[in-house]
């Protein structure tokens, strides 16, 4: 099993996504799920991620990738 390929929820990784320029929740996200691969399409396209339990962290590309890598690793 190819685990780049792998949706994953955003809930699961207890992120929220936002506008980078505004930082506002975006509340009906098209894309409710990421991968590894998209990660960095995320950032391009102007968005920016933040945990869901603490409203002032916002996570880095880096961070992000990591994040999601040590997910599929439990998986």
């Amino acid at each position: 099993m190819n685990k780049e390929n792998v949706l994953v929820t955003f809930r699961e990784l207890g992120l929220i996504i936002c506008k980078a320029d505004t930082k506002r929740k975006i509340t009906c996200p098209i894309w409710d799920k990421i991968t590894l691969k998209s990660v960095c399409i995320f950032y391009k396209m102007g968005y920016v991620f933040r945990d869901s339990q603490d409203s002032k962290k916002y996570y880095s590309l880096n961070e992000i990738t990591e994040k999601v890598k040590r997910y599929l690793a439990v998986l």
